[in-house]
């Protein structure tokens, strides 16, 4: 004998429970939390980094991102030639300069005197 069990259709979610007010509420606060610790921070840094690249003057001091110190020689649209002290001058892309070295601030390895 074969007994058949009859069994209620599965029901469906509901149609919008995806996007119900709930959920946009924390997808929207996980985009102004990503926004306020990682996307704003970046631009200002950009912004920061763009000023202080197209203020470069002869004679400035610069370290490369490679952490080489140098003296600015020559200033090009992108490139800018750096004079050491040995007076070896190197063509390096602007971009590479990561900060202006202050003039108080000694060279490296450098000797009080």
């Amino acid at each position: 004998m074969i007994t058949l069990f009859a069994q209620a259709p599965a029901q469906a979610p509901a149609a919008g429970s995806l996007l119900s007010m709930p959920s946009l509420l924390m997808f929207g606060g996980i985009f102004a939390i990503m926004y306020f610790m990682l996307i704003r921070p970046q631009q200002k840094q950009i912004k920061q980094q763009q000023a202080m690249l197209s203020t470069l003057r002869k004679g400035d001091e610069v370290v490369l991102q490679s952490g080489i110190w140098g003296k600015i020689h020559t200033i090009e649209e992108k490139v800018v030639w750096l004079e050491f002290s040995n007076g070896t001058k190197v063509k390096v892309e602007r971009t590479a300069i990561i900060r202006r070295i202050e003039v108080s601030s000694p060279a490296p390895f450098e000797e009080e005197k």
